[in-house]
This record gives structure tokens, sequence and C-alpha cells, in this order.
């Protein structure tokens, strides 16, 4: 269990619903969401999404690749 705890806290969780934000956040994870898919930018804001991305590329400068 305490290995699944460590591969959380180096993951990101990438998803586009308030499902999302609530699996992420239940498994210790900071998530990304996107507001192209299920669900746009202002149902996220709403649901307490903190990071929400307009692009896929976003995504790497996000998490420190470019």
């Amino acid at each position: 269990m305490e290995t699944a705890r460590k591969h959380c806290r180096n993951s990101v969780y990438i998803g586009d619903s308030d499902v999302d934000i609530k699996t992420a956040r239940n498994s210790g994870m900071d998530e990304i969401l996107c507001d192209w898919g299920f669900r746009g930018e202002e149902f996220l804001k709403q649901h307490g999404a903190k990071i929400i991305i307009k692009k896929p590329d976003e995504i790497l400068s996000l998490i420190g690749i470019e």
C-alpha cells in the first residue's frame, strides 16, 4: 500500500469531469482538467478544478517536459 501512495505522489491525474476531480483527490494525486472533453471550463471551475488546460500540449509544460 505504501508503494502505491508513493506512486500517487509522483503522478498526475488527467481528466475532464467532476468525477475525475474527486477521483484524483481521493487518490492523493494532483489533477489537470481538460476543457475540451466531457465538461467545459466553467463547470470544472465550479467543481473545484485548479488547473484547466485548453490544448493537449499544455500538459508537457505543466509536468516539466517541453
